[in-house]
């Protein structure tokens, strides 16, 4: 970008300064130029000088400035950069925390159930009328050898 910029100014430059002697010379082949117009020229020639060491300053600045800017652009990447590593390592944390999450809430549940289960078996074994069917099978038991026999099979006896 900036040397294509480059190449422009100095197209133009060198085309007004190649213009002004393409004159002088044509003046000097035909013996036109008086005293006055060299002068003129020289002063010409003086200035255009001058004129292409301020450019060449400018020139300077410019690519100066050019530099700042891409720096300034490496600076802001690097940023960019960091921003997404860090990104990624939130997303890793929170993916971490929520499979622990979840691993955590299936083994709660499963063991909250379990205990559940277990505690109401019991109740209904200790307390009520399934206690009392129990029971009076195992009483029957004594004396039918059948029921014992099934009371066995179901672990009840």
């Amino acid at each position: 970008m900036f040397s294509k910029f480059l190449l422009i100014i100095l197209i133009l430059v060198f085309s007004c300064t190649a213009d002004i002697w393409a004159q002088t010379s044509r003046q000097r082949q035909t013996g036109e130029i008086s005293g006055e117009e060299r002068i003129t020229n020289e002063q010409i020639y003086r200035e255009l000088k001058i004129f292409e060491a301020r450019t060449e300053e400018r020139f300077k600045a410019i690519d100066k400035r050019f530099k700042a800017i891409d720096l300034r652009f490496e600076m802001l990447d690097k940023r960019i950069d960091n921003l997404y590593t860090f990104m990624w390592i939130l997303a890793g944390i929170f993916t971490a925390m929520f499979i622990s999450f979840t691993g955590l809430l299936f083994w709660d549940r499963r063991t909250i159930i379990d205990t559940a289960v277990k505690k109401t078996i019991d109740k209904i074994e200790s307390e009520g009328p399934t206690k009392n069917i129990i029971d009076a099978l195992r009483e029957l038991a004594k004396e039918d050898k059948k029921v014992a026999a099934i009371l066995k099979n179901f672990n009840l006896l």
